[in-house]
């Protein structure tokens, strides 16, 4: 009997205990969990503040639905209605291939899609705000800042115009003292700043730098300030950005345009690789590149041709090519003759052996 008794107690102590050692090990294993969300939790924290290029709180309007009380200064937006405000940066002429009316009407056309499609909910709408930005560096960024300022856009679309888009900037330099300086003038030591072997010389200006780098003034662009632009950034979409520049990562806070999205199919780094794959088929090592300075502007504005000089200049240099560059001159008629003589004169400067071919290539 005592035995039987003796076995019985036993037994409820080991359950006795094996209860108790599963309830601490449940009790540890809830706590180990504890301590290890936390930190995850902390990360997913410093993420999201990571993401954000600015530590500034939002302000009311950034939100898409809000009461009228709160957007009164905010035209079109009525007391429940939600609006999507939309700043399109383009220039308003139709001279261009990508003119402010004409992209008014597409993107109008787009959002009737995308609420037939159910894309967006109907009651969200856009509030269009079309602003001429003139295809002009320094008149686009003000236009964009008063879009953010006075409408306080969600969205900008646009510019296409490359240098809108982007112009050289000193890293450290204000928006505002850039844009300062852009309308009031540089001081001409300024504008020698810098020379680097990236930069492409124009054969018939004895070494001076033209185009992207003219002057070398030190200018803001809406590409590089829209991830400033209220709390969290504002997002850039065009179709523009052909340059070598835009190939560039774009992912991060730290990226230099960061926040802008290209939407464009071809770049000119593609037609640069295009070109020289065409060179490399047919053995040509050596090539002289014509451009008119001021061609295709119809495309992206000042300068197109020399961009795309620039890039193709870039990708040939990466691929160890030699070549020139030489902007044709307006005043003379007869290109050939003009061709031929810059022809010579490159032939006999990097002494150009007879067996090896030579490429003109006139893309602008």
């Amino acid at each position: 009997m005592s035995k039987k008794f003796l076995n019985v107690e036993m037994s409820r102590y080991h359950n006795h205990t094996t209860t108790t050692t599963t309830k601490k090990l449940s009790n540890l294993f809830k706590l180990s969990q504890r301590i290890l969300l936390w930190p995850l939790l902390s990360l997913l924290l410093v993420k999201i503040v990571i993401a954000s290029c600015r530590y500034e709180p939002s302000r009311p309007c950034e939100a898409v639905c809000q009461p009228h009380a709160v957007l009164r200064n905010i035209r079109k937006v009525g007391l429940s209605d939600c609006y999507i405000r939309a700043l399109i940066l383009l220039p308003d002429n139709k001279t261009y291939l990508v003119s402010l009316e004409q992209t008014l009407a597409v993107l109008q056309v787009a959002e009737e899609y995308v609420h037939r499609t159910e894309l967006l909910p109907n009651y969200i709408k856009f509030d269009w705000l079309p602003q001429d930005d003139k295809c002009e560096a320094s008149y686009a960024v003000f236009k964009a800042m008063d879009g953010i300022t006075k409408n306080c856009a969600h969205v900008i679309f646009g510019p296409v115009c490359d240098y809108p888009l982007v112009c050289p900037v000193n890293e450290h330099s204000h928006v505002l003292q850039a844009a300062k300086d852009v309308i009031n003038g540089i001081p001409k030591d300024i504008r020698k700043a810098e020379n680097k072997n990236n930069d492409t010389v124009d054969s018939n200006t004895s070494g001076k730098i033209i185009g992207k780098r003219e002057a070398n003034i030190e200018e803001t662009s809406v590409a590089r300030i829209t991830k400033y632009f209220n709390s969290h950034g504002t997002p850039l979409i065009s179709i523009g950005g052909s340059t070598y520049d835009f190939e560039r990562k774009k992912t991060d806070c730290g990226d230099e345009f960061y926040m802008l999205l290209r939407t464009g199919l071809l770049s000119f780094e593609s037609i640069s690789k295009l070109t020289i794959s065409v060179m490399k088929s047919y053995n040509w090592s050596r090539s002289i590149l014509f451009y008119d300075r001021n061609g295709q502007q119809q495309v992206s504005g000042l300068h197109t041709c020399f961009l795309m000089m620039t890039s193709l200049g870039k990708q040939m240099r990466n691929e160890n090519m030699t070549f020139a560059q030489y902007s044709m001159n307006e005043k003379v008629r007869n290109r050939s003759e003009e061709m031929k003589r810059e022809i010579g004169n490159k032939n006999s400067e990097v002494k150009f052996i007879i067996t090896e071919y030579v490429s003109v290539i006139d893309l602008c």
